[in-house]
């Protein structure tokens, strides 16, 4: 099961992440619901770098984290977190949201 811990209900800076585990729907390298919570991870740290937005990002092939001090990155955070909250609610058995 993929974990995805957030801070999103604390409304504070820095907005934080951290994804672990795997989500077991299909084998690795086959399995969309991983390819659909990678996209997303993927795509906001594509969207920090090309505003020039600081941000601090760890991929150690079993842990992706993102953590971001910044607030003109809100909006696409919790936009990233409604994104995460959608794969989890249809693939719940595979998908964990965490709020801290």
């Amino acid at each position: 099961m993929i974990i995805i811990k957030n801070n999103l209900i604390r409304h504070e800076l820095p907005f934080e992440y951290v994804i672990t585990g795997h989500a077991g729907y299909a084998e690795t390298g086959s399995d969309i619901v991983c390819s659909a919570v990678s996209c997303l991870h993927y795509s906001f740290i594509k969207w920090l770098s090309e505003r020039g937005i600081q941000f601090s990002c760890s991929d150690d092939g079993s842990i992706l984290a993102v953590s971001v001090d910044d607030e003109h990155a809100r909006s696409c955070f919790e936009m990233v977190i409604a994104g995460f909250e959608g794969i989890s609610g249809v693939y719940g058995d595979n998908v964990k949201i965490v709020y801290t």
